[in-house]
C-alpha cells in the first residue's frame, strides 16, 4: 500500500509489516487490516499504522463516530472530526470553534473562527455559555 507518496516492499502475507514482516497491523478480520473500516500501511517500509475512512477512529479503526446532518460523520469536515472517545470502547465527535453537540450538530452564533463573540463557548443545543460574567 502507499501512502503519502511511500510504499512498502510487499511481505510475503497479507497484513504484515516490519523490516522482517515479522508484525501484524492492528484489528485483522478475515482478510482485512483495520477492523475493515481503514488501510494499514503494511510491508517491509510500513509501521503498521491504520489510516480509517471516514467516520471511524481508534488504533484499528475499531470506533463508530455518531452521524447528524445529512447523514455525515460529525455533520461534516467542517464541524468536526472523529477521534477515539476519552472511555476508548467508542469514537467521539471533537468539534471545531463555533460548533457542538454530540455530532457537532449545533451551531452557535458566528460558527467559524470567533464563535460566541469570542467571549464564550459554545455548547450543546447551540447557545453560547460566556467565560465571564462581566459579559
Amino acid at each position: 500500500m502507499c501512502i503519502r507518496d511511500r510504499c512498502g516492499t510487499d511481505c510475503p502475507g497479507a497484513n504484515q509489516y516490519g523490516p522482517s514482516c515479522t508484525s501484524t497491523c492492528p484489528g485483522v478480520v478475515g482478510s482485512d487490516a483495520c477492523n475493515g473500516h481503514g488501510k494499514c500501511y503494511d510491508g517491509t517500509l510500513g509501521n503498521g499504522q491504520c489510516y480509517c475512512y471516514d467516520g471511524y477512529s481508534g488504533t484499528g479503526c475499531e470506533f463508530t463516530c455518531p452521524q447528524a446532518l445529512n447523514g455525515q460523520v460529525c455533520s461534516g469536515r467542517l464541524r468536526g472530526d472523529c477521534v477515539a472517545g476519552v472511555n476508548a470502547t467508542e469514537g467521539t465527535c471533537q468539534c471545531k470553534p463555533g460548533f457542538a453537540g454530540s455530532a457537532c450538530e449545533d451551531e452557535c452564533e458566528w460558527g467559524f473562527g470567533q464563535a460566541c463573540s469570542g467571549r464564550g463557548t459554545c455548547m450543546a443545543g447551540g447557545y453560547c455559555e460566556c467565560t465571564s460574567p462581566e459579559w
